[in-house]
């Protein structure tokens, strides 16, 4: 227990004292004293600490995510990105990172994945932090709460001439409607709407607008500025304090910002807030890194939606998005081609600029062994693409991975040739589609971490029949092999493996002469499978009793003579599942203790008279 003591002259200043020490969990012994004390003798007060943070991240609809129109303009005007396959659950393309004239063929072949985040009572924003939006007025309004609706895709024909064209055309501030067309820019202008609804004394901390004033009115003389101040403030966040730079290769742009402010209630306001940008998508991981929200995830956002529930002192947080780079094809760890997607975090950072922070700077003159499947330089030393990153987990916080329960693409861990690169680039994906070895995936590689002795063992959180992944925190994963300050690979480095062999079941040779209640060793070591085996079930009935028993190589002890049929069940990385039986000979009875202890205790006996009687 925690004790406070200490000359107190007036109330107040108990009651300032103490907002100033508890502000831990525990319980306190307060000693006051004084000519204006109130307490006699030394109070009990118990602080407990608030809700604690949970957040669930799940990776999941692999291949899905089509190819939508920007892939083509971005292939037109950098001619790093081209797509190998495309259809609903077969999308994957490659890219050419082009490090350097020598590696200007280094080849990633990647595919599309949603990243979903549920998190609850985060500490690290609140109706007073917003992080997603400016404070334009007072930092604290007693009673304030506010949510935010947000949505942010690359702009592409259809969005644009049925919504923005639509909502904003008449505007006066407008970017004009030829602004976007098809074919006619770099792929890479996004779209984001807020859909943000305040109470009024949320209104009166954000936007600035007093509590007692008309809503049609203020906004009516407020419009204009309001816009001016939000365009400031998101420019300052994405060129000044979170620098985007090295993770664009840019600045941060901005093209419009559109917004209508309109009355719900007595109470309420919700503010619908337009923005045209170059650059948000990567201020967003700027955010959610700095939030604590996915600091070990960084990818390329598309399809991105968010829903935040501010209270005074959490938030409650849920997004969902598509996800690109960080889901790549390579050669099956320890083995000679076999086809394998990894999951592997990374940081968005990808380039070092004079005058911009970059996580990627440690990196930019390390080199990494290429096992990348379709690589021109598969098994050499390449430049590093991204930032590593270590996506770790804390107490509370889970890692799930839905895999896909049908046939995916996948390619052999083998080389390609520029030849093949040159004819993607013309359209010709033959190439490619040689090397693939498509099928269903699963767990592939179970350790992940560096050095593997002390990695984390995946076996055990993995449900072949599911297809599902289940990482539990605290978990912090480790893989510094370059120095204490780089990794070698981001980590967890997840492999799945394209399964597409059945698994073989051997129970071993049939075993004779077991005594009774003597251990019996089964051994299911000589099963097979193209992947790994999982799951070793034992099957059999012993008295009349089904018994079950799982693993390699459990133990049983049998109470009865007879013949015993046991049924081993293996079961692969997609829950393929193949049986062998072994047939156990219980021949000999163990002698009944007690029919051998009477006639040893009699000897002994005899024996201890005779010698006695000598001498």
């Amino acid at each position: 227990m925690k004790k406070i003591s200490g000359p107190v002259r007036k109330k107040i200043v108990v009651a300032v004292f103490l907002v100033a020490i508890l502000v831990g969990s525990g319980a306190y012994a307060l000693a006051v004293s004084g000519r204006d004390k109130t307490a006699q003798g030394p109070q009990n007060i118990v602080v407990s600490e608030g809700p604690a943070t949970s957040i669930d991240y799940t990776i999941y609809d692999l291949f899905q995510e089509p190819w939508q129109e920007w892939w083509a303009d971005r292939t037109t005007y950098y001619s790093t990105d081209f797509i190998i396959t495309s259809g609903a659950g077969w999308n994957t393309a490659l890219f050419m990172p082009g490090r350097s004239p020598a590696l200007s063929y280094q080849g990633i072949i990647y595919a599309p994945y949603r990243y979903a985040i549920d998190a609850v009572d985060l500490t690290t924003m609140n109706v007073s932090d917003p992080e997603f939006m400016p404070i334009l007025g007072p930092t604290s309004v007693v009673g304030a709460s506010a949510s935010i609706d947000l949505y942010f895709q690359y702009l592409y024909e259809t969005w644009w001439n049925d919504y923005w064209i639509d909502t904003w055309g008449g505007d006066g501030d407008w970017v004009g409607d030829a602004f976007y067309s098809p074919g006619g820019t770099d792929g890479y202008y996004l779209g984001t709407t807020y859909s943000i609804v305040m109470n009024r004394a949320a209104a009166y901390s954000w936007l600035n607008m007093p509590t007692s004033s008309d809503v049609a009115t203020w906004w009516t003389a407020n419009k204009e500025s309001t816009e001016d101040a939000w365009q400031n403030w998101v420019l300052v966040e994405g060129n000044d304090r979170l620098d985007i730079y090295c993770g664009y290769e840019w600045t941060y742009d901005s093209f419009g910002v559109y917004m209508d402010l309109v009355e719900l209630g007595p109470d309420s306001v919700a503010l619908q807030l337009d923005h045209i940008s170059w650059g948000y998508e990567i201020l967003m991981t700027r955010w959610l890194t700095e939030t604590q929200v996915s600091p070990g995830l960084e990818p390329w956002y598309e399809d991105f939606s968010m829903q935040v529930a501010y209270g005074e002192t959490t938030a409650d947080l849920t997004s969902d998005a598509v996800c690109q780079y960080s889901m790549h094809a390579v050669k099956g760890n320890k083995t000679a081609d076999h086809a394998a997607w990894v999951f592997e975090p990374a940081k968005v950072d990808y380039i070092v600029k004079p005058g911009h922070p970059s996580e990627y700077n440690p990196y930019k003159a390390l080199f990494y062994q290429s096992w990348n499947a379709g690589d021109v330089f598969l098994g050499t030393e390449v430049n590093y693409e991204q930032t590593p990153s270590e996506f770790d987990l804390d107490a509370g916080e889970t890692l799930t991975f839905q895999l896909p329960t049908i046939d995916v693409p996948a390619y052999q861990g083998v080389a390609l040739t520029e030849a093949d690169y040159d004819n993607l680039a013309a359209g010709d994906n033959s190439g490619f589609l040689a090397i693939q070895d498509n099928g269903q995936i699963g767990l592939g590689y179970w350790i992940t971490g560096w050095p593997e002795s002390t990695g984390l063992n995946l076996t055990d959180m993995y449900n072949p029949t599911t297809r599902t992944l289940v990482i539990q925190g605290p978990q912090d994963f480790e893989n510094d092999v370059n120095s204490p300050t780089t990794m070698y690979h981001g980590t967890p480095w997840i492999e799945f493996w394209v399964d597409s062999e059945m698994p073989l079941a051997n129970a071993g040779s049939d075993i004779p002469d077991v005594v009774t209640e003597t251990p019996v060793s089964f051994d299911g070591s000589l099963s097979t499978d193209d992947v790994r085996i999982f799951n070793y079930t034992w099957t059999f009935t012993h008295e009349g009793s089904p018994v079950t028993l799982y693993g390699l190589s459990p133990d049983f002890s049998f109470m009865a003579l007879g013949d015993y049929t046991v049924t081993l069940t293996v079961m692969d990385s997609i829950g393929n599942v193949d049986t062998d039986d072994v047939i156990v000979h219980v021949t000999v009875l163990i002698p009944e203790f007690p029919m051998i202890l009477v006639p040893i205790a009699a000897t002994m006996a005899m024996i201890a008279v005779f010698k006695k009687r000598k001498r």
